[in-house]
C-alpha cells in the first residue's frame, strides 16, 4: 500500500494524518461516506515525530518527512480499517518533493496560524483552563515541531504587505486578561524567549477586579516584550433578545424600559470602543489598533464602528489561518486553549489550520 511514492513536481499534497479518531470502528458509515473517505485516502503524509500512524492495523514509522500515497483501490482492498483525516490539506508544488531531509519540515509558508488561549491556571475550574504545565509543554512542542512565534508587530507588517513571516508561523493570543497572564504566562513567555499579545477587558484594570490584571502588571508585561489589544472597555457580557443572549455591542439594548435608538446603540458602542483604545494606549505609550471580539464576533455595524474608534485589525474565533489576502477585519483564530488539548493535539490543530485547502475538502 505504501510502496508508492510521489515526488518530482507530481502531485504531492501535506496530508495530516490523525490517528486518534477510528471512522469506521465510532460511527456507522454510509457507503457514500465510505467513497468519500475512500477518495480523501489518496494521499496520506505522517508529520515527524508527532504520530506512530496505524493504518490497517500496521504502525508505519517515518524517521524523515515522507509522503505515502495510497490508491482508493488499494485502500479499498484492505477494508478501510484504521485511523485518518476526513480533510486533504496542503499546498501543491515541488517544494513538497521527498527528499528525506530534516531540513524540510515545512507545514505552511506565507500564512500566520493564530492561535488563542484564556486562562492558565494549576486551577482548572472550567473547560477554557490550561495548567501552567501544560502551556510549557505546547510551547516546547512548537518549538520541537519547527514552528516559529512571531510578533504582534511581525504579524500586523504581515497583513498589511509591509513585510514577511517565516514558514510555520504561529501568534500567541491571550483573552480576557486574567491576572494568572502575569503569574503564570508571562514568565513562562519569557523562558521560552516568545511574545503574547494579551487582549484586555479594560475596566477590570480601572476598576482592581479580583482575578484580572491590574494597570501596573499590564506594564511590566510590556516592558517584558509583550504586546496588548482591546477586548472592550466593559462591554464582555450578553443582554436577553427575544429569549437568546446577544453580545451588548452587538444589538440595541434596553435602557430605562425603551430600546435604544440607533444613534444612541451607535454612540454607546463607540465610547466603549474608544475609551478601551486611548486608555490602552496612554498606558503601553504607543497606538493600540487591535481588537478581540467577546464571543468571537461583531456585526457588520458592530464592525463598522471599531474601525471608527480606530482598531485596524479585528480578531474572531472564526477557525483557520491567516494569509496576505486575509480580510484584517476578520481574522480567524485557532483555540488550544482548552483543557483536553495536549501538545500533540495543539501542534496537530495548527497544523491541520495551517495546510487546510478549502478546495480540497471532503466531509
Amino acid at each position: 500500500m505504501f510502496d508508492t511514492l510521489t515526488g518530482g513536481s507530481s502531485l504531492v499534497s501535506e496530508i495530516h494524518l490523525i490517528t486518534e479518531y477510528p471512522l469506521m470502528e465510532r460511527a456507522k458509515v454510509t457507503h457514500r461516506r465510505k467513497k468519500d473517505i475512500l477518495m480523501s485516502l489518496w494521499m496520506i503524509a505522517a508529520v515527524p515525530g508527532l504520530y506512530q500512524p496505524v493504518v490497517c492495523g500496521q504502525t508505519l514509522s517515518y524517521s524523515r518527512f515522507a509522503f505515502a500515497v495510497a490508491s482508493a483501490a488499494e485502500v479499498k482492498k484492505l477494508g478501510v480499517v484504521g485511523t485518518v483525516s476526513h480533510t486533504i490539506r496542503g499546498d501543491l508544488g515541488p517544494r513538497h518533493q521527498v527528499t528525506g531531509h530534516a531540513a524540510d519540515k515545512v507545514y505552511y509558508q506565507n500564512k500566520v496560524v493564530v492561535v488563542t488561549y484564556h486562562d492558565i491556571s494549576p486551577n482548572v475550574y472550567s473547560r477554557f483552563v490550561i495548567t501552567p504545565q501544560t502551556f510549557s509543554s505546547h510551547l516546547d512542542a512548537f518549538v520541537k515541531m519547527h514552528f516559529h512565534i512571531i510578533t504582534a508587530q511581525q504579524f500586523t507588517d504581515f497583513l498589511s504587505h509591509r513585510g514577511s513571516v517565516p514558514a510555520n508561523a504561529v501568534l500567541l493570543t491571550f483573552d480576557d486578561g486574567y491576572q494568572n497572564m502575569y503569574t503564570y504566562a508571562f514568565p513562562i513567555l519569557r523562558a521560552h524567549h516568545m511574545q503574547g499579545m494579551f487582549f484586555q477587558i479594560v475596566a477590570s484594570a480601572d476598576k482592581h477586579d479580583a482575578g484580572k490584571l491590574s494597570w501596573s502588571e499590564i506594564k511590566v508585561m510590556h516592558q517584558g516584550g509583550m504586546a496588548f489589544g482591546s477586548h472592550t472597555y466593559d462591554s464582555h457580557y450578553h443582554v436577553l433578545q427575544d429569549d437568546r443572549p446577544v453580545a451588548v455591542f452587538n444589538t440595541p439594548i434596553r435602557l430605562n424600559g425603551r430600546i435604544e435608538t440607533p444613534a444612541k446603540y451607535h454612540a454607546r458602542v463607540y465610547k466603549d470602543f474608544v475609551q478601551a483604545r486611548e486608555e490602552l494606549s496612554q498606558v503601553l505609550g504607543q497606538p493600540v489598533t487591535e481588537f478581540a471580539w467577546p464571543y468571537g464576533h461583531g456585526t457588520w455595524t458592530a464592525t463598522a464602528i471599531a474601525h471608527e474608534a480606530g482598531y485596524d485589525y479585528l480578531f474572531t474565533t472564526a477557525h483557520g489561518a491567516v494569509t496576505r489576502n486575509t480580510n484584517p477585519s476578520f481574522i480567524k483564530r485557532v483555540d488550544v486553549g482548552k483543557t483536553d488539548v495536549n501538545a500533540e493535539e495543539a501542534v496537530r490543530k495548527v497544523i491541520d489550520a495551517g495546510t487546510f485547502l478549502p478546495w480540497l475538502h471532503y466531509g
